[in-house]
Parts: structure tokens; sequence; C-alpha cells
């Protein structure tokens, strides 16, 4: 039903009902649980249709803490629920405002370690591993680009 209502642009309908359905998961199943995650990813959409990008950015934190709690199937998912936090944070890249950016930057930075570690750590192939160091070092290119370019404002 939220879905539905976030394509038509209800979106102070398509809040109460993601809300609720929030609400009912935390209620019958605890508050760690992967059935969450939906409702969340539902979250982070209607913040992005709004342009509510600080609410965007707590929400993807809390998904973020989230993905760290609850049960996984192994290093791959995590992996992936990484990349789908990633995603989200370089849309608030593009589209959040510049005063944030530090922060979505060494978040991102962080996620991206994240996901270079377990990868190590779960044994996975050079071929597994070289995109993940190159999505590493490309945060860290990012962090350095912001720091020179707040260096050559001053």
């Amino acid at each position: 039903m939220a879905e539905a209502l976030l394509a038509t642009g209800t979106f102070a309908e398509a809040e109460a009902v993601i809300d609720e359905q929030i609400h009912i998961t935390k209620v019958n199943q605890g508050l760690y649980t992967n059935d969450l995650i939906p409702a969340l990813l539902q979250q982070l959409e209607l913040a992005a249709a709004q342009s509510d990008w600080e609410s965007m950015f707590d929400r993807l934190k809390h998904l973020n803490w989230l993905f760290q709690r609850t049960d996984f199937t192994g290093i791959d998912t995590r992996i992936a629920q990484i990349k789908t936090t990633r995603d989200w944070l370089r849309l608030l890249l593009i589209r959040g405002p510049n005063s944030l950016e530090p922060q979505y930057l060494l978040e991102l930075q962080a996620l991206e370690e994240e996901a270079l570690v377990l990868a190590q750590q779960g044994g996975a192939t050079a071929e597994q591993i070289t995109p993940l160091i190159y999505d590493e070092a490309l945060a860290e290119l990012y962090i350095c680009l912001l720091y020179t370019s707040d260096a050559a404002d001053e």
C-alpha cells in the first residue's frame, strides 16, 4: 500500500502507513528483525522524494545500525547491505546539503572499509576484493578532494 501511495505522491499518507508497518513489526517481531528493512527502505524513498535530506541521513544511519544487528546469512549478504547503504549515501552526496558532506563521506568511507574487511576475513578471492578496494579508494579520494577544496576556498 505504501508503494502505491509513494507512486501517486501522497506522501503524508505513505508516511503514516510506513510508520504503522514499522510499529506493528517491532511489536510483533522485535526491534532487530530483518522484516523492518523493507519499511525502512520505503522511508528512505519517501525522504528522498520529499528532499528531506537530514531525515534521510538519520534513517540511513538507522538502517545501517539495523543491518549490523540483524542476523544475516553470510558475508555476501552483509556486503550487499553495505552497497545498498552506500548507494543511498551517494544520493545524499549529490542532492543533500553541502554542509553535511563531511559526515556523508566519513560514513561512506567507513562502510567501504567494513565491506573490504569482511571480504578479506571471509576468504574472498582477489577478483571479489579488487572492486571493494577500488570503492574504498574512491571514498578516500572524495574525502581528500573535499578537504583540498575547503583549503583552496580559505
